[in-house]
């Protein structure tokens, strides 16, 4: 459910292991294109086409997996799998999924650090938020390390594809300096969307995975 477009890394990091896109794997850029209401077809439909391994990132993607099978190899790629409920524990998952656990919490935080030691002028920050991925608690402790830099802190969210150039533009518009795009899949599969639309407004801003700014500036 990936393309080499889409997460650069992990098809560079397969390559070198031997496992070459057509040949040992198969991608179906549905994972892409999908809504969330959609995955439990989508995976069902995968299970039916024979597949040996599923890549799910995201815990809606990981629980429509698990719903269809617990036999098949799912590896689920999410902020807090063990937190989710989505397994056991990280040190042992469980049945029939291998687990990576980005704990983006930590990660977020640091980048408006980031952004604030980079752009010694800018104190009016926004942050690009998909409220299906950060929780209140999440939002709370990015006030706070905001708080604690002497930054201004807005929330600007996007919950589908279409969402996230409004976002962008209402961010710019209200005087935002710079944009801390927050862990989500939804931004990392459209990331050529976030990335051209800050580039146009000339917003600087900071992404989960460097790839992102590498692959699409």
């Amino acid at each position: 459910m990936a393309s080499g477009a889409e997460l650069p890394g992990v098809f560079d990091e397969l390559r070198q292991f031997g496992v070459v896109e057509g040949q040992h794997l198969i991608v179906d850029p549905r994972g892409f294109e999908s809504r969330e209401d959609q995955f439990p077809t989508l995976a069902s439909d995968l299970i039916a086409s024979g597949v040996n391994t599923i890549l799910a990132a995201g815990d809606a993607a990981i629980t429509a997996a698990q719903a269809v099978t617990r036999s098949i190899s799912i590896l689920g790629i999410s902020d807090d799998m063990a937190g989710a409920g989505l397994v056991r524990s990280l040190t042992q998952p469980g049945g029939n999924i291998t687990e990576v656990s980005i704990r983006s919490t930590e990660l977020n935080s640091k980048r408006l650090e980031l952004l604030a030691e980079v752009l010694n002028d800018a104190r009016r920050m926004a942050v690009l938020s998909d409220p299906r991925i950060t929780s209140s608690a999440h939002l709370k402790i990015l006030r706070d390390s905001a708080h604690s830099h002497s930054l201004e802190l807005a929330v600007y969210e996007a919950a589908t594809p279409e969402d996230i150039a409004p976002a962008i533009d209402a961010a710019s518009k209200a005087g935002a300096q710079a944009m801390n795009v927050l862990a989500s899949p939804l931004f990392s599969f459209n990331s050529r969307q976030v990335v051209d639309r800050t580039a146009v407004l000339r917003l600087p801003a900071i992404y989960q995975w460097p790839e992102i700014a590498e692959v699409v500036a």
